[in-house]
C-alpha cells in the first residue's frame, strides 16, 4: 500500500509528528487553535436504547474540561489529571476514568509531549476502504489509544480504546468550520456489547466564551 501510494505521486507522512501536522493544518491550523482560550460545545447524543440528551462540554486553556447533561447538577470534571464527580456545589475526588484524557480542547494534537503525552507511527493502512495512516498513543497515566487519520484529508477518522467502558471505538465525520477550527460535527461511538453504536450531533459551539476557574477547580484547589 505504501509504495502504491507514493508511486502515485502522493507525499506520505512517515513519522507521528509529519501526520499530526498534517491533521492541525487540515483542522485550521496552529495560529487557530492558540487563538482559543475557552471552548463550549453543545452536543446531541443518542444512547444505545434510543434516548436522546443534551450534553454540555466545556473546556479552558491549559487543561480543563468539564461535562454534564444540559440542566442538570452533576457534571465530570478534570484538570487533565485528577478527575472529580461534582453534584450541585460538593465535589469528590474520583479515581481516573478517562475523563482526564479528555482535558485538551485540541485533543493533545498540539505539543503532545508537553503533557507527557507520546504517539508512535505504526504505518499506513486500509480502514473502511481508505487508505489511514496509523497512530499510537500513550498517555502520562499509561492509557493507549490507536488513532486513524485519513491520509486524504489530513483528519482524525478513528479512534479505539479499551479502557473506557470496555472496547470503545469512535468514528468521526462532517467536519465543519466554526471559529477558524474545523471540528467533526458528526460522531459514533461503539462500546463493548453495549448495544448499537450512539450517535453524537454538535448543535452549538461557543468560541471563547466567559468561564471562571470555579466551574473546572473545587474550592481548596489553587487557579491555574
Amino acid at each position: 500500500m505504501t509504495r502504491f501510494l507514493a508511486g502515485s505521486g502522493d507525499t506520505l507522512a512517515t513519522t507521528a509528528n509529519e501526520v499530526l501536522a498534517k491533521h492541525v493544518a487540515a483542522t485550521g491550523g496552529r495560529q487557530a487553535w492558540e487563538a482559543i482560550d475557552s471552548l463550549e460545545i453543545r452536543l446531541r447524543i443518542q444512547g444505545t436504547s434510543g434516548t436522546q440528551m443534551l450534553f454540555i462540554r466545556q473546556y479552558k486553556q491549559p487543561l480543563l474540561f468539564r461535562q454534564g447533561i444540559a440542566g442538570g447538577l452533576s457534571a465530570k470534571v478534570s484538570d487533565g489529571q485528577r478527575v472529580w464527580q461534582v453534584r450541585g456545589d460538593q465535589w469528590q475526588e474520583v479515581r481516573p476514568d478517562g475523563t482526564q484524557n479528555m482535558a485538551s480542547m485540541d485533543d493533545y494534537l498540539i505539543d503532545p509531549d508537553q503533557s507527557g503525552v507520546a504517539y508512535t507511527f505504526i504505518g499506513v493502512e486500509v480502514l473502511n476502504h481508505a487508505p489511514v495512516y496509523h497512530l499510537q498513543r500513550q498517555f502520562l497515566s499509561g492509557d493507549v489509544e490507536e488513532l486513524y487519520f485519513s491520509i486524504e484529508s489530513g483528519r482524525l477518522q478513528e479512534r479505539f480504546n479499551d479502557y473506557m467502558s470496555g472496547a470503545s471505538y469512535f468514528s468521526y465525520w462532517n467536519y465543519r468550520e466554526i471559529g477558524g477550527v474545523w471540528l467533526p460535527h458528526i460522531s459514533l461511538r461503539s462500546v463493548g456489547d453495549f448495544g448499537p453504536p450512539h450517535g453524537v450531533v454538535i448543535e452549538e459551539v461557543l468560541i471563547n466564551p466567559e468561564l471562571p476557574d470555579e466551574l473546572f477547580l473545587p474550592p481548596e484547589q489553587p487557579k491555574k
